[in-house]
């Protein structure tokens, strides 16, 4: 009885400047019962295939469209089929920033209210470049922006959280009301906290000026309190040169 076997097309896509993995796929078919050869080679790109079917794909750098080629599968037993993998090469965006992130773990004392229920509002947070210098290395055309700044808290919270009992009516358009405890800060308080910092960020090639703005954005941001006086702190920064 004939063994029946199906060797599949394949529909791909693809950034541009980087590599595809893949293999030839079929159905009831192992891998040690093919022999694979290209039949067709691709005409905007290289590859490399083995003979059990495994292939790699390195589009040319500038290409983008549709690639094609063809593998032949010699089975064992059944005699040959054709393989035909066609992939999207997509125009890969190109990056207009550079960036490095920070990651910051800070505990924050406040003011001690002696048990008091201390309730964290928020925590704004803002960055402040102090300090820029430019090392440049002449023997590969590279260089380093190093920097030193502050990290500045803003926190905002409530103290001496009292319950007030207030009516709310428990149906809509209804008379009928329940009490309910609503708790009130006795007062409100902003403080501000800061933490220096260093850092380095790597330009490559990419040539800058010594007034070169460093822009920022606040990726994440968490915050516990502890023993009614201290604030465990997390917070992930990225420091932005746009090209």
């Amino acid at each position: 009885m004939d063994k029946k076997v199906r060797v599949y097309n394949c529909n791909l896509s693809m950034n541009q400047g980087s590599r595809m993995d893949g293999r030839v796929i079929g159905k009831n078919l192992s891998r040690d019962e093919i022999s694979c050869v290209l039949e067709k080679e691709p005409q905007n790109g290289r590859i490399e295939l083995t003979t059990n079917g495994y292939w790699s794909y390195i589009p040319d750098i500038n290409f983008i469209g549709t690639e094609e080629f063809v593998i032949k599968v010699y089975i064992r037993g059944v005699g040959e089929k054709y393989s035909t993998v066609k992939i999207d090469v997509e125009e890969q965006e190109v990056s207009t920033k550079i960036s490095k992130f920070l990651q910051f773990e800070d505990k924050l004392k406040i003011d001690n209210y002696e048990d008091e229920i201390v309730e964290i509002k928020n925590i704004v947070l803002a960055v402040f470049i102090n300090d820029k210098k430019l090392i440049k290395n002449d023997f590969n055309h590279t260089s380093k922006l190093r920097l030193a700044g502050t990290l500045k808290y803003l926190i905002n919270y409530d103290v001496g959280i009292v319950p007030v009992n207030k009516k709310v009516s428990t149906i809509w358009f209804d008379e009928e009301t329940e009490e309910i405890s609503e708790y009130v800060p006795e007062k409100e308080i902003h403080v501000e906290k800061e933490t220096d910092f260093r850092t380095e960020i790597y330009l490559g090639d990419y040539e800058v000026e010594d007034d070169v703005i460093i822009e920022y954005d606040i990726k994440y941001q968490n915050y516990r309190l502890i023993n009614y006086d201290v604030i465990n702190h997390y917070c992930a920064i990225e420091l932005i040169i746009n090209k």
